[in-house]
């Protein structure tokens, strides 16, 4: 038989696990909420984009990703990064630069990595000294992720393009183009990587346009840093 110490101590530990469990459903809850808000807000902004309110989607675009960065829902956030890198809006290489940023420390879908990317080395110019280092981590985004995306080739060759378009403005002609990325490091994530970390926070630039706590991301981890990603070896 129980002792009556016993059986408050069940009680007190019964108590404290409905509470726990409370807790995660409201926890629950509110990110299927914000997430939804968050889903509504990108949606508006799209539309409002179509209508040609350039204003009106920018800062629909703005609430979602905040709402997205409180929940730390890093995938969508990414996305909704990319759509306010979209057009001509004059802050758009900001915006695009800490999706960057965000898809070297977190995943995201083949297409989205590839095509922000892109958007990125199109903003800045393949001759800017980042380009290459924009194209590299294209190329070794295109050779680790989606393997079964079927789009993988249309995605590697997209990156291929963006590394040729930054060797051809530097007058690298095609038979010295491999010999170039490996002078250049662009094989190498130990070399590349922190390079275009430094030059994606300066693209960024002010506080105002990191929309989300850096301090929440882990540091990046591209696992072999000497695999040889280069376009032949896809």
């Amino acid at each position: 038989m129980l002792t009556r110490p016993a059986a408050l101590e069940i009680l007190s530990s019964l108590q404290q696990a409905v509470r726990a469990v409370n807790s995660a459903n409201r926890f629950i809850v509110t990110c299927v909420t914000v997430q939804g808000k968050a889903a509504t807000l990108s949606n508006m902004g799209w539309a409002a984009g179509q209508q040609g309110d350039a204003q009106r989607k920018r800062e629909l675009y703005l609430d979602a990703a905040r709402a997205l960065a409180d929940m730390r829902a890093w995938t969508d956030l990414i996305t909704v990064l990319g759509n306010l890198g979209a057009g001509d809006d004059p802050e758009s290489t900001h915006y695009l630069a800490a999706a960057v940023w965000l898809l070297l420390r977190a995943t995201a879908p083949l297409n989205v990595s590839i095509h922000t990317a892109a958007g990125l080395l199109s903003n800045i110019g393949p001759a800017d000294q980042a380009g290459p280092l924009v194209a590299a981590a294209a190329l070794y985004f295109a050779a680790t992720r989606g393997e079964k995306d079927p789009r993988l080739e249309e995605m590697q060759q997209l990156a291929t393009a963006m590394m040729a378009k930054c060797a051809e403005t530097r007058g690298i002609e095609a038979a010295q183009f491999e010999q170039w990325l490996a002078d250049e490091g662009l094989l190498d994530a130990a070399r590349w990587l922190p390079k275009l970390d430094v030059a994606l926070i300066q693209l960024v630039g002010g506080d105002e346009h990191w929309l989300f706590d850096r301090d929440l991301l882990p540091e990046f981890t591209f696992g072999d840093s000497n695999e040889d990603f280069s376009p032949q070896n896809r």
